[in-house]
Parts: structure tokens; C-alpha cells; sequence
């Protein structure tokens, strides 16, 4: 199904992203499409069923992928898993605190509603990540 046919469902916004180029937003409202660049991807987190991606800018989306997904396609050298729901671009890390039973907390440049915390199983990799020995 193209983004078309997901706009004449009623579905009021998508976001298509491609690895190798921006991130496609088409918007129902005035059927205009923009364009946001990969680098401009902030954090991708879920709540439940949904998946919503944050800007640089502060901009929230709802995504139509799943954390797995998504883990496969964004560049490992700037996106990291950091837990089961949460995906965070290097340059989105504004601090990093220790927090208890061996885990990590983020605090990113863009506003968030939700803790960013760093699993205990992940912790060796995220610091890996941090160092860039990918």
C-alpha cells in the first residue's frame, strides 16, 4: 500500500524512511508531503502499538514501524537500541547519568514525556557505541 492509499483511508499522517535519503512526512490535511533528513531524527520510542518519532526540532510523529524494524534499516554508526521501546541518535544525547542496578539514564537534547533508560543488557553496547568502535 503506497502513502496514497493510506491518506484516502482517512489516516491523517505517515512517515516513510529511507535509509539512504530524508524521511518522507505525508500530511492529509493539505496533501502535502515534506521531507525530514535522518539527521534531523532525534528519538524513535513506543508506547503500546504506537511508534513516534521526535525531532531535532521538537516535532512529534506517529510512525507506521515497529522498534524492530527500524533497528534493521537507521545507520548503527548514528542510532542506537538503547531498550525494547527506544532508539536515540548520537547527537540527541544531551547527558548521560548513572542510574541503579547497572543501567543508564539519557537525557536528550528534545523534549520527551518518557524516562530514556538505558537496559542493563545493553549497557557494554551502548558504551561500545558511544566510543564508535562499531
Amino acid at each position: 500500500m503506497n502513502h496514497r492509499e493510506f491518506l484516502e483511508w482517512g489516516i491523517k499522517s505517515i512517515v516513510v524512511i529511507d535509509p539512504l535519503g530524508p524521511i518522507s512526512h505525508y500530511q492529509n490535511d493539505d496533501q502535502q508531503i515534506n521531507t525530514i533528513p535522518v539527521t534531523e531524527v532525534a528519538i524513535i520510542y513506543a508506547e503500546g502499538r504506537t511508534v513516534y518519532l521526535i525531532t531535532n526540532a521538537n516535532q512529534k510523529f506517529i510512525i507506521d514501524y515497529k522498534i524492530e524494524q527500524l533497528s534493521d534499516i537507521l545507520d548503527p554508526s548514528y542510532f542506537n537500541r538503547i531498550n525494547r521501546s527506544s532508539i536515540i541518535h548520537i547527537k540527541a544525547i544531551k547527558e548521560i547519568i548513572i542510574y541503579s542496578n547497572s543501567r543508564l539514564k539519557i537525557d536528550p537534547i528534545v523534549a520527551i514525556d518518557k524516562e530514556l533508560i538505558v537496559s542493563h543488557e545493553k549497557v557494554n553496547d551502548f558504551k561500545t557505541w558511544l566510543e564508535g568502535d562499531l
